[in-house]
């Protein structure tokens, strides 16, 4: 255990049980007590924490990877109750609770131990030169001695009562094979007292004292057997009720430990020890709630003084995801003891599930302050880093991870998740066959939890699939599925075996689109696959086409004159926001879409290149495009990117779920989450939401008075008590409603939805079902925006305000396609790459990154007017274009034939420096 080496002196004198030394310090000191070391339901019930914030994804039919995964474009959720403690901000609260230096977050992984207090953590080293020293003295200077080491302890610990217990010392140390000695320290300890629930009666409390010294060494069978002839003889002791119902604990008989304890509370209403001992039992059997009103029994028996009670509650709270409550736990624990490092840790956790990234990282770092070699907190400080989108970070705290434990089997699973999120695709399915291989490993093998090992077979498949290798990709899918035959791994070996019999042909050939509208639904909504009916499995590999080899490179022209100039227009789609991790293959993905999109357009309408026509001319051209035949290919190059995202034009599902509506769904805030990407929209769509209720929904006059001044939506619940949504309204720019003249009509926009969460909190969040009288009004809309961008364009002199008139025009089509959401994912990406695409088929190009914390397509969605839209668009984007010649770029036709050569590029971007 961790005070191993720190306790030299103690832990000799308790282990070889050296009577004369124990005297001294009882008699002179008087600070040791013997007592049954605790366990923690973590030991006793080893119940599953999550390890991180949630990762839901962009829309409600996608899963979720227990902690996080996150798409270029995934959701995510969290919350925030205020309670009076929140009135103190956690980082000055920490600098109370601990004496600790102040963490810089910037160098989170850097030994913590070197910037630390050396006062307030000795070092190792010089902790066991100085008790070598100390036990050389001890026979010269007994009681000095002795005093000094018991304050070291209390420094150390920071507990305000001087009480060594003998489980800190050294719980891992056999019994003295000295029974004789043994002996007399028992009855030394109960002649002085000093002995937790002793009964003050020497004789019993030294034959007390010996059981729970069987259960402090782990002699837990003999203790029980040692403990059932003792109550024989003394039926009413609570320290023997405690002692044996602790061993049964120890050895998995809860229902037993739990009479033990109820007898030991029979005895002694008062005795805390026992309602928290049988509250972490009752937890390990899975009844939560009855645990909960025994640790909050132990907490009031010991006057809110017992640090480990809030901890074992909080560790409760987190199980029913109440973090708030879990939070402020491991809050109160820490200040009880700042030296608990795993109080720290779990604070980190909760806080993590709450979306408050700061506060999580803060409590990681004093854990690991206190034990630099705490591998569990480096796992979760990695999946913080990884799900706030901080990639260099999470990527150097897997690296000490990985030094110090190089096989384990959870961290590279993670790890994985944050290379594929990130575009690496190759180093990715490394991580995952890390994961894989040590599936197996005691405390961190990922086999003991099968949706995990689940993930990590589909995620192993994912990444070898998008990289070209498709018979290990379906290999490793098949393994998904033998663990989970409804998996979603089955769609995605059908798209694999597909795209692998279209390696040789040309990209334009390549159409997922072409799947059965019933695959596609299935594949969106994760339905079973036993449930799609006449859909034929695609055919087994053909020898004849080998898979990708991930060391063929495109040539040197390619890089050149294609992918470096792609990636340097599609870096410019980069959100600059919490949660949205930098991904190269996005880059090359939007760069290489605008790019075809700009040539497909000048090759279609020769005149669009140099303009001024007239009006009249212009005319014959501008329906010779439709901006579909423009945004199919941005749609295409976003399925190429991540083939295993179901990414579908929603009117080419199924007619039925067109005729329902299937929409896209992200969270802002769900149960108690802050959901880490979105939340930063929360107060802005809040205050819309009050504005639009009472204009939507009926409700009682003094309720309209209340949900004006409410601070959250909590506040509006506990008005409503129901779920309810309100529909935000998008004003169309060409089309008069029929019902009132002279007004423009008004579309429904999207939905914000407001449902009430089991077991806490509820979920905040934006829906947009797409029905078919939805699509022919944004159809039509979109149409006369394209229709406009043509005519500018072709009819453009030169003059001045033609560029603003241009860009304010491209903003109107992008507020329309971000408000319409006609895919079932990837809207908020393609919308920006049509931008991009405009702009190139101009040569022009953006040279400026989207401004911090904006995200364009809900700026978008949350406004109602695309003047405004275009407004907050001008703001930034008009000083940030520069010239951008596209014919430089070669035909990819010509240079790309085959959907072969289109991979090796996602391959190779990785190594492209471009940020």
């Amino acid at each position: 255990m961790s005070t191993k080496n720190k306790n030299t002196k103690i832990s000799k004198i308790l282990d070889q049980i050296d009577i004369n030394q124990l005297k001294v310090l009882i008699d002179e000191v008087g600070v040791v007590v013997l007592q049954i070391k605790n366990y923690g339901t973590l030991n006793i019930g080893n119940p599953e924490f999550d390890e991180s914030s949630q990762e839901d994804s962009e829309s409600s039919y996608t899963t979720s990877e227990s902690g996080s995964s996150y798409s270029s474009e995934s959701d995510e959720s969290s919350y925030s109750s205020e309670s009076d403690d929140e009135e103190i901000p956690i980082q000055q609260e920490q600098e109370k609770i601990s004496p600790l230096n102040p963490v810089n977050n910037d160098n989170i992984i850097q030994s913590q131990n070197k910037d630390s207090d050396t006062n307030n953590i000795p070092k190792e080293e010089e902790v066991n030169k100085n008790e070598k020293e100390e036990v050389k003295k001890l026979e010269e200077e007994q009681l000095k001695k002795a005093q000094e080491v018991i304050q070291k302890k209390v420094t150390a610990s920071n507990t305000p009562k001087k009480v060594l217990r003998v489980e800190e010392v050294d719980e891992d140390d056999d019994f003295s094979n000295n029974e004789s000695e043994t002996l007399k320290a028992a009855e030394y300890v109960a002649q002085t007292k000093q002995l937790q629930n002793g009964t003050n009666n020497p004789v019993i409390d030294k034959e007390l004292a010996m059981g729970y010294l069987y259960v402090n060494n782990n002699r837990v069978k003999e203790a029980v057997d040692y403990f059932t002839v003792f109550l024989n003889k003394y039926p009413n002791v609570v320290g023997a009720f405690l002692g044996r119902g602790t061993a049964f604990a120890m050895l998995s008989n809860f229902e037993k430990a739990i009479q033990d304890f109820t007898s030991a509370i029979k005895y002694d209403p008062k005795c805390g020890d026992a309602y928290k001992r049988r509250g972490q039992t009752l937890v390990a059997c899975g009844k939560l709630y009855e645990g909960l009103e025994d640790f909050n029994k132990a907490i009031e028996l010991s006057n809110g003084k017992d640090g480990d009670c809030y901890a074992q509650r909080g560790s409760v709270y987190q199980m029913l995801k109440n973090y708030e409550k879990g939070r402020a736990d491991f809050r109160e624990a820490v200040r009880k003891n700042s030296m608990d490092f795993n109080s720290w840790n779990h604070l980190g956790l909760n806080n993590n599930a709450l979306g408050l990234v700061a506060e999580a990282a803060d409590a990681y770092a004093r854990a690991l302050q206190i034990k630099d070699d705490f591998i569990e907190c480096y796992v979760n400080l990695a999946q913080l880093h990884k799900d706030a989108g901080n990639f260099q970070r999470s990527k150097d705290v897997f690296n000490k991870l990985f030094r110090m434990q190089p096989n384990h089997s959870n961290g590279h699973y993670i790890c994985g998740v944050l290379y594929q999120q990130s575009g690496y695709h190759l180093a990715a399915i490394k991580e995952f066959t890390l994961a894989i291989t040590n599936r197996n490993e005691p405390i961190s093998g990922i086999a003991k939890d099968p949706e995990r090992m689940c993930e990590a077979w589909r995620y192993r498949g994912v990444t070898r699939s998008a990289s070209g290798q498709f018979r290990l990709a379906v290999k490793d899918f098949e393994c998904a599925m033998e663990l989970k035959s409804d998996d979603t791994a089955w769609y995605m070996k059908e798209i694999a075996l597909y795209t692998h019999h279209h390696l040789n042909k040309p990209f334009e050939e390549w159409d997922l689109e072409s799947f059965y509208p019933f695959f596609k639904e299935g594949f969106c909504k994760h339905l079973i696959p036993a449930a799609l009916h006449r859909y034929e499995e695609q055919p087994p590999f053909e020898e004849s086409i080998s898979d990708v080899d991930e060391k063929s490179l495109p040539s040197q022209n390619v890089i050149n004159k294609v992918i470096i100039p792609a990636m340097n227009i599609g870096k410019y789609m980069q959100y600059d926001s919490q949660g949205f991790v930098h991904n190269k293959a996005q880059y090359l993905m939007a760069g290489m879409a605008a790019i075809e999109m700009a040539k497909k357009i000048r090759d279609v309408l020769p005149e669009w290149v140099f303009g001024g026509l007239t009006e009249e001319q212009a005319k014959p051209y501008i329906g010779k495009l439709h901006w579909r035949d423009v945004m199919k290919i941005a749609v295409k190059w976003r399925q190429i990117s991540e083939p295993n995202d179901p990414v579908y034009w929603i009117d080419l599902l199924t007619h039925e779920q067109f005729e329902e509506g299937f929409g896209s769904h992200t969270p802002m805030f769900i149960g108690q989450t802050r959901v880490v990407r979105y939340y930063c929209q929360y107060q802005r769509a809040f205050e819309i939401l009050k504005k639009l209720l009472p204009e939507q929904l009926k409700i009682k006059e003094d309720w309209v008075k209340k949900v004006q001044t409410a601070k959250n939506i909590q506040d509006i619940l506990d008005i409503i008590k129901s779920d309810f949504h309100v529909i935000t309204p998008c004003k169309s720019l060409y089309f008069d409603d029929p019902d009132k003249p002279g007004t423009k009509r008004t579309y429904e926009g999207t939905r914000l939805v407001v449902e009430i969460k089991q077991p806490v909190g509820y979920e905040f969040a934006i829906k947009t079902p797409c029905t078919m009288p939805r699509w022919k009004l944004y159809d039509e809309e979109l149409t006369e925006c394209w229709k406009n961008i043509v005519r500018l364009v072709l009819t453009r002199k030169g003059k001045k305000g033609e560029e603003e008139a241009l860009l304010r025009a491209m903003f109107d089509f992008t507020f329309y396609w971000y408000n319409f959401m006609p895919l079932s994912r990837g809207t908020a990406a393609t919308g920006f790459v049509f931008m991009l695409a405009m702009l190139a088929s101009l040569n022009y190009q953006i040279n400026k990154h989207i401004p911090k914390g904006m995200q364009t397509d809900w700026e978008a969605i949350l406004c109602d007017d695309p003047k405004k839209f275009e407004d907050v668009m001008m703001g930034w984007m008009k000083d940030s274009i520069t010239q951008f010649d596209v014919e430089s770029v070669p035909d990819f036709k010509r240079v790309l034939p085959t959907v072969r050569s289109i991979i090796e590029c996602f391959n190779y971007c990785p190594q492209v420096k471009c940020e």
